[in-house]
């Protein structure tokens, strides 16, 4: 199969992605409910405990720094832990996607009930995995912090290039580790070890739906800022709409992994 065919057809796996997401709607309850109870949790915590309501709009950003330097050297140690929890909950409500996805495809029975019980089976891969990831992307962030010493900084374009390499060596290779995780019943090594070969196979394809994925963010948030967006901004709908199209684009690209997961079966 030459490359522009390929990519066609990544194309294809795309806009099917999205018609497939409108047509079973509900889907975008896995990544959204996790991501809005994480999000009032830290808001409620914050607000009674750290900081007063004229200062909410830094509940999440100053107060947090100022709380955690109270905990000294420990303060990475809470920051690690936290990023396991948010990964962890993140890598399970995406495998329930995936199953409840493939389910579908497969034109079986499927619902987010099923789909969260057999992923409570796969809860040792998925929390080695959650480990592994948070470590990975801990470090990232310490090297972030190394190219943006401080906001108003200059970019330290080493630490910066490092960052950026190590994002993409580490998540392009292990694209499907969640999706084989889910639907596959083999030890995690294997599959760590099958997610490259898949991509590999599948990387022009990826390519050409991620365009879809890309265009489609890129048309839905360009309107808000746009159109009077200080108006949107100040009654919070920017925000709202925000998390909606961030929802949604991260539910077709888990639906489009899983397709082309499907495709790659059938090869």
């Amino acid at each position: 199969m030459n490359v522009i065919k390929q990519f066609k057809d990544g194309l294809n796996v795309g806009l099917f992605s999205f018609g497939f997401l409108w047509k079973h709607k509900s889907l975008i309850l896995y990544l959204s409910i996790p991501k809005l109870i994480g999000i009032i949790i830290s808001l409620t915590v914050y607000n009674l405990f750290f900081v007063s309501p004229p200062k909410v709009a830094l509940i999440l950003h100053g107060a947090m720094n100022k709380v955690l330097e109270k905990f000294g050297g420990m303060q990475h140690i809470i920051l690690l832990l936290v990023e396991v929890v948010t990964i962890l909950v993140t890598i399970f409500a995406t495998a329930a996607l995936t199953h409840h996805v493939f389910a579908l495809l497969k034109k079986r029975k499927a619902g987010i009930i099923r789909s969260l019980q057999e992923t409570q089976k796969k809860l040792k891969p998925i929390l080695i995995w959650s480990v592994i990831s948070a470590i990975v992307f801990f470090l990232i962030h310490k090297t972030d912090l190394l190219a943006y010493p401080h906001p108003d900084s200059e970019c330290k374009l080493l630490f910066a290039g490092i960052a950026i390499t190590a994002r993409v060596v580490w998540s392009l290779p292990f694209l499907f580790v969640i999706p084989l995780i889910a639907l596959q019943e083999k030890p995690l090594l294997k599959i760590v070890k099958k997610s490259p070969q898949i991509i590999k196979k599948m990387f022009i394809q990826y390519c050409g739906a991620l365009s879809w994925v890309g265009l489609i963010t890129l048309l839905a948030i360009t309107p808000l800022y746009l159109i009077y967006p200080q108006q949107l901004s100040a009654s919070g709908i920017q925000h709202i709409l925000m998390a909606t199209i961030t929802f949604s684009i991260a539910t077709a690209h888990g639906i489009l992994k899983t397709v082309l997961y499907k495709k790659d079966l059938e090869d």
